[in-house]
C-alpha cells in the first residue's frame, strides 16, 4: 500500500507504527519539515521508507547510489521500481536471491552471473529455471 504523507508529523507517525529505527525517527523530528526529510534522508533511511511503502521518497532517491543488494532488497517487494535499475550492478547472490521472490524478472536475468552456489539457492525456490543452467 502507498502512503502520501502532507506533512512530517504525519510521517513521524506512521513510521513510528512501522517499526522505524529510533534514529530515523530523531532525524524526522530534526527537520523543519518534510521538504527537508526528502533533500537530506540519507540511503539506508529513504530505502526502508520506499520498501514500507511511502512511494512519494522515490522522487528524492539518487537511483545511480543504489548498489546490487539494494536493489534485491527493494525490488523483492516493489517490481513497480525495476524500470530505474541497472540491472549490471546484480551480482550471481543478488540475481538469486531476487528471483526467488519475483521470478517474473527472469528475463532481465544475465545467467551467466550465476555461479554453483547461485543456482543451487534459485533452483531450490525456483526449479523451472533449471533450462538456464549452462
Amino acid at each position: 500500500k502507498a502512503m502520501k504523507f502532507t506533512n512530517k508529523e504525519e510521517l513521524i507517525e506512521q513510521a513510528t507504527k512501522d517499526g522505524a529505527c529510533d534514529s530515523g525517527i530523531e532525524f524526522a523530528k530534526s527537520c523543519k519539515d518534510l521538504q527537508e526529510i526528502f533533500e537530506t534522508i540519507n540511503k539506508a533511511m529513504l530505502l526502508w521508507s520506499m520498501r514500507n511503502g511511502y512511494d512519494q521518497f522515490a522522487e528524492y532517491c539518487d537511483w545511480e547510489k543504489l548498489d546490487g543488494l539494494d536493489w534485491v532488497r527493494l525490488l523483492s517487494d516493489h517490481t513497480q521500481f525495476a524500470d530505474r535499475c541497472d540491472w549490471e550492478k546484480l551480482d550471481g547472490c543478488n540475481w538469486a536471491r531476487l528471483l526467488s521472490d519475483q521470478p517474473q524478472l527472469a528475463d532481465r536475468c544475465d545467467w551467466e552471473k550465476l555461479d554453483g552456489d547461485d543456482w543451487a539457492w534459485l533452483l531450490s525456490d525456483q526449479p523451472q529455471f533449471a533450462k538456464f543452467r549452462k
